[in-house]
Formats: structure tokens, C-alpha cells, sequence
């Protein structure tokens, strides 16, 4: 026993070297990301409170959890982080308790299907601590649930109570965080029935009878859950809405079938195969040099401390590195692939599906049944060097996933703190109505990535109403966009007004570029924009930027934490910029005249544009003829300042004039 109980200490500390390593890299360069935002926005402004009303419309019981982390965290996102962290380590922690109970105490093959499940490469949102808290706790309250229903079989009625009825608080927390994690009853029943069956009865009938008769008990949860959700609760959101389910059904049963069902292999496929081929394929090239090093050392790291584990921990006396018989692992291994099948098809039911990046959450609840059908399946290689090599290379890969995942949400956080801090040098404030569109080399899914910091940033009241909005830059947006029609939303509580004729385009196309605020009475597209952003281009008015200074530093330093050096030529660029919009021409060419002293240069040289008109404007044509010499160079950047300097003919002042005809000529005549 005490034997036993030194190997399930060093199985622990082996779980928690190998989160370590799969997750702590690049911790500290993580930050916000998609839905954060509105919880950023409803909690800074109106406290924890608000996160009862905002979760109202479909997890009423996630807005308690909000609340609750909100009141500790604030919006530090480490410590969200290591909680995640910590979520997901006692989720592997339940995980590899119930496998022990299951299978017998075999400590070896309950460790590896616990490290499989913490590693588990298909769910690549443990960056995106803050949104993603409910899930990770629901799913670890599930394991623990089903853990106390199989304790539940004790012939202490006191103890058969005690654990009864945790399985059911457990149970409940989980479906009111995840509504859809409910289909992981599936292995709840699946595993007793397995546990139950080696209890000797003459006949099958009977011990099936039997085993039904003891699953009853554990319906009362799911009973009381689908009790409220369907007769006293209302979703006022359509993707968690009953009505739903039943919509998809009511055209064509048959065809809707096939429809699921064709979702439904597809997402067998990724779940099992794709999440150790899919993500790591995507995301590996992304890496670069250090960091591709990095994902390699972190992944031999995690294989020598399980080959480690395994010197230490392995009886050579027991054959297999996998402790049960074939055909008892490979039965349970069945069971809990139809267990993770379950899961993936209430998802299908809802028109959702798994796909590598951005839907993988849905194939969360099915890790559970993936690490142990790997272990089950590896229990039908006869040899041990095999079976160690196939877990070796699922460590290996699952850690360098993890890794390289969590470079690229620090690449994301690092732009979208890149963007922000161009954003706030080249705009003091904004007018109320403000239609924010645009395109960055980040991610933009939802309207709240914009309109929450920006109000955040530039309102320092909280208003009930979003004064500054923002919208998804799409080819339906572009043609609101110039039809100009105002219109109303609501968002989890939050209301917001749209006004087209008050439309601002912005453009970030690259990684190394500056955010540009495109001008409509002076558009400037660079090569590198987005066909988008030259659609939207004609209806973006400058003058919505105005010059009193509106930004609130203190919460934009809360909310981003670090902000970019001053030093780089993206200031430079956006305080040139936002001179020339108020025609503080010297003030240009003063910036340019330092730029020039710190040896600073544009990665695009569309950015040279407010420098040399600065130049041109005060007469010094040397000075604009070096920039024009850059600029022209481009076929595209020379047509189109041709353009721009052709249509500049109603300045009434000698010098704009004399400029003007001179940029005129540099650009239209130049060979």
C-alpha cells in the first residue's frame, strides 16, 4: 500500500512538471482576447453586478461565476490564467482518481490517460483564461461528478449519500455553466455500466437489469436540469436556444440527418486524428526561429520526463507498459470513444461543428474519451518499445502544440497592444456616434474587439449606451455603410447605436505597418490593404477625430499594461498624421526632421506621405524630392499621389498652391 501510494505522489508531481511545461511558456506576454472584451467593458464600467444581467439571455449561472472571478481578479489576467491553469490540472487530477477506481489501481495507465487529457492539443483556448473559465470548470466538475457516482456504489448508505448527492451538486454546477456538457452523461452512464458488470450474476439479464436499476438514480440531475431549462427558463440567444434544435428538424427530418451525420464523422475525424495533426501543421510554420526551438526543447523536455516516470515508476515484471489486459482496456476504450461520441454529436444537433483554429472548443468535452481510447488502443501493441515510442510522440506533439499556441495568442495580445497604442498617438478623442470599421493584422470577429476599449479608453463615465461604436468590416457592412442607415442593438445588456453617416476606416494591414485613419478627402491605400478597406475608404470622415484630449492613460495602461516604445517611427508617423489633419504643417516637418536625425524609416512607405507634403508645402524641394524618390518607386503609391495632388486645386494660399502644383508634377511626370 505504501508502495502504491509513493507512485500516485510521483504520478502527481509528473502531471504537474508536464502542465508546467506545456503551459507556463510565454505566460507573462498573454493578454485579452474576443469575448473578453465585453466582460472588460461590462465590469470595469458597472462592476461585478453587471455580469448577472449580461449572462441573463443564456447561462444565468455563468454570471454568478463572472461575478465572482471578477470581485477577486479584477482584470488581472495571470492571475485568470494560473487559475485556468490550476482548473485544468485538477480536471487531469479527477481524471486520473477515476481511472484508479476504474481500472483497479493501475496507477501506470490511469497517469498516462491523465496526461493525455492536460495536454490534450485539440483545445487550444487555455490562453483565453478569462471567457474560458466556465468551460474549463465545467468540464472538471463533470469528471468529479462522475468520480462520486461511481464511489456511490458502497455498501455505507451513509457514504452512498454523502457521495450521491455531490455527484448531483457537481453534476448541475457543470450543465448551468455549459448547457451542452450535459451530453457527457453519456459517460457517466457508459462507465458504471462498465464498473458494474464485473459484479458476478448468473445471468446477463439480470446483471443488465440491475445495472439500469442503479443508473436511475444519477437521472434526477440531468431530470431537474432539462426541467428548467425547458419549462421555466427562456434563451433569448439563438445558438442556445431549444427552438433551435427543433427549427433544424422541421423542414426535412431525412435530409437533416444526413446533414449531422456527415458533420458528425467529419468531427470523429478531428477529434481523434486532426488534433494532433491539424493545429500543430498551422501552427509550427508561424513560429519563428527561438520559438521554433523553444517548441522543440519543451517537447523533448515533456518526453524525458515520462521516460523518466516510467524508469521510476514501471515494474518490467508487469509485461506492457499498459498494466490491464487487451481485451478489458480495449473494451473500456470503446466505451469511451461512444462516450466522446456523444459529445460531439449534441453539439452537431445545433448546426456547431469542430474545425482547427478558431471552433475547437467544441471538442473539449471529448478529450475525456480521446486520452483514454489512445491509452485503450495502445494496449493492443504487444511491444513495450512501441507502446512508449506512440506515447512519447503523443507527448511530443501535444506539448509543442500547446507551446506554439500559446506564441500565437501572445503574437495576437502583442498586436492588438501595437494597435491600441497607435490608435491613442494618432486619435486625442473621438465625436459620440463614431462607426469604427477597419481591418489589422489581428483578428477582428466581433464589433465589441473595437468598441470596447475604445470606450474604455476615450469615456471615462460609463454610459448605458455605447457612444463610440464599432462594427465587423465585411461586404454586408460596406454596403450599410453606404446606404448610411442608422440602427440600434443590443449586446448581453449592453446597448449600442450605429450611425453610418459618422463612419471612421482604419487600416493596420501588417504586422510591421502603422495604423493608418483613412482620410475620404485624401485617400490613401497602401499595397498591402485589404479590397475592403478601399471600398469603405469614401466613406470615412476624418473630422470625426477631434483635438481635445479624451484619453483616459490610465485605464488604457490597466487594460494593456505595457505600452510600445515612444522611440519607433509608428509615433512619429501617427503624431505627423494627426499635425497634418489640423494643418500643422511646421509641427510635420519638425517630426520629419527628427525622424530623419534617429535614422527612423516606414516598412511602407505610404506612411512618407504627410513628410512630404510637409516638405513641398514650406519649399524645401530637396527634402520632398528624396521622399517622392522613395515613394515612386511603387507604380501604385505614384498613381495614386497623382491623383490625390491633380484633384488639389481650390487651395487659396501661394504656398499650398505652389506645393501642390509641385507634388503635381513630381508624380504625374516622373518616369
Amino acid at each position: 500500500m505504501k508502495k502504491n501510494n509513493k507512485r500516485i505522489l510521483i504520478s502527481i508531481l509528473f502531471l504537474l512538471i508536464t502542465t508546467i511545461i506545456a503551459y507556463f511558456g510565454k505566460m507573462n506576454k498573454l493578454g485579452f482576447y474576443s469575448d473578453d472584451w465585453y466582460l472588460l467593458y461590462g465590469g470595469v464600467n458597472f462592476g461585478a453586478i453587471r455580469y448577472f444581467d449580461m449572462f441573463s439571455i443564456d447561462r444565468p449561472f455563468r454570471g454568478f461565476l463572472q461575478s465572482l472571478l471578477f470581485n477577486l481578479f479584477d482584470i488581472n489576467i495571470t492571475y485568470y490564467y494560473l487559475l485556468a491553469i490550476l482548473v485544468r490540472f485538477a480536471g487531469a487530477l479527477s481524471l486520473f482518481w477515476l481511472m484508479l477506481i476504474l481500472w483497479k489501481d493501475k496507477i501506470l495507465s490511469a497517469t498516462i490517460v491523465a496526461v493525455i487529457f492536460i495536454i490534450y492539443p485539440g483545445f487550444l483556448e487555455q490562453p483565453n483564461a478569462m471567457d474560458y473559465m466556465a468551460h474549463q470548470i465545467a468540464l472538471t466538475c463533470m469528471i468529479l461528478s462522475i468520480v462520486f457516482s461511481i464511489k456511490y456504489f458502497n455498501r455505507n448508505f451513509y457514504l452512498k449519500s454523502f457521495y450521491f448527492v455531490l455527484s448531483t451538486i457537481f453534476a448541475l454546477i457543470c450543465y448551468f455553466l455549459m448547457e451542452y456538457f450535459i451530453a457527457m452523461e453519456g459517460y457517466r452512464f457508459l462507465f458504471i455500466f462498465f464498473y458494474l458488470w464485473d459484479k458476478k450474476d448468473d445471468q446477463i439479464a439480470k446483471k443488465l437489469f440491475r445495472i439500469l436499476l442503479s443508473i436511475i438514480p444519477f437521472l434526477i440531475a440531468p431530470a431537474i436540469f432539462a426541467y428548467w431549462r425547458l419549462f421555466i427558463f427562456t434563451s433569448t440567444r439563438v445558438t442556445t436556444s431549444v427552438e433551435l434544435l427543433l427549427s433544424n428538424f422541421s423542414e426535412s427530418i431525412i435530409l437533416s440527418i444526413i446533414t449531422v451525420l456527415k458533420r458528425f464523422t467529419a468531427d470523429l475525424v478531428e477529434t481523434f486524428i486532426g488534433a494532433y495533426t491539424t493545429p500543430i501543421s498551422l501552427l509550427i510554420p508561424k513560429l519563428g526561429g527561438k520559438e521554433f526551438i523553444a517548441a522543440i526543447l519543451l517537447g523533448l523536455a515533456s518526453v524525458c520526463c515520462f521516460l523518466i516516470y516510467l524508469k521510476i515508476v514501471y515494474n518490467s515484471k508487469d509485461g506492457d507498459i499498459i498494466e490491464n489486459s487487451g481485451k478489458k482496456s480495449l473494451t473500456f476504450a470503446l466505451l469511451a470513444f461512444l462516450g466522446a461520441s456523444v459529445c460531439l454529436f449534441s453539439v452537431n444537433l445545433v448546426e456547431r461543428d469542430v474545425s482547427y483554429l478558431f471552433f475547437n472548443r467544441f471538442s473539449f468535452p471529448s478529450a475525456l474519451g480521446v486520452s483514454i481510447f489512445i491509452v485503450g488502443f495502445v494496449s493492443l501493441i504487444s511491444n513495450k518499445k512501441i507502446q512508449v515510442l506512440f506515447f512519447s510522440a503523443i507527448i511530443f506533439i501535444s506539448v509543442m502544440t500547446q507551446f506554439s499556441n500559446n506564441v500565437r495568442f501572445a503574437d495576437e495580445w502583442a498586436l492588438t497592444q501595437k494597435f491600441w497604442q497607435n490608435f491613442i498617438w494618432r486619435t486625442p478623442n473621438l465625436m459620440n456616434g463614431t462607426t469604427l470599421v477597419g481591418l489589422r493584422s489581428s483578428p477582428i470577429y466581433e464589433g465589441y474587439y473595437i468598441w470596447s476599449p475604445a470606450n474604455l479608453i476615450y469615456r471615462a463615465t460609463p454610459s448605458q449606451r455605447i457612444t463610440i461604436s464599432a462594427e465587423v468590416l465585411n461586404n454586408g457592412i460596406v454596403k450599410d455603410i453606404e446606404m448610411k442607415a442608422p440602427y440600434e442593438k443590443e449586446l448581453r445588456s449592453l446597448k449600442i447605436e450605429h450611425d453610418y453617416n459618422k463612419t471612421l476606416v482604419f487600416t493596420l494591414p501588417t504586422e510591421k505597418s502603422c495604423l493608418r485613419i483613412i482620410d475620404n478627402q485624401q485617400i490613401e491605400l497602401s499595397i498591402f490593404d485589404d479590397e475592403l478597406i478601399q471600398l469603405a475608404s469614401p466613406y470615412s470622415s476624418i473630422d470625426l477625430i477631434t483635438s481635445d484630449n479624451a484619453i483616459n492613460y490610465e485605464a488604457f495602461t490597466r487594460l494593456f499594461r505595457t505600452a510600445v516604445s515612444e522611440d519607433n517611427w509608428c509615433y512619429y508617423y501617427e503624431q505627423a498624421s494627426l499635425a497634418r489633419q489640423f494643418g500643422e504643417w511646421e509641427k510635420v516637418k519638425e517630426i520629419g526632421t527628427l525622424v530623419e536625425s534617429k535614422n527612423l524609416h516606414p516598412s511602407d512607405n505610404i506612411e512618407l506621405m504627410p513628410f512630404i507634403q510637409a516638405y513641398a508645402y514650406a519649399g524645401e524641394i530637396d527634402k520632398a524630392d528624396e521622399l517622392i524618390d522613395k515613394l515612386i518607386q511603387i507604380p501604385f503609391y505614384q498613381k495614386q499621389a497623382c491623383d490625390i495632388f491633380t484633384a488639389k486645386t481650390d487651395d487659396d494660399k501661394e504656398n499650398f498652391k505652389n506645393g501642390n502644383e509641385l507634388l503635381k508634377k513630381a508624380f504625374c511626370n516622373s518616369d
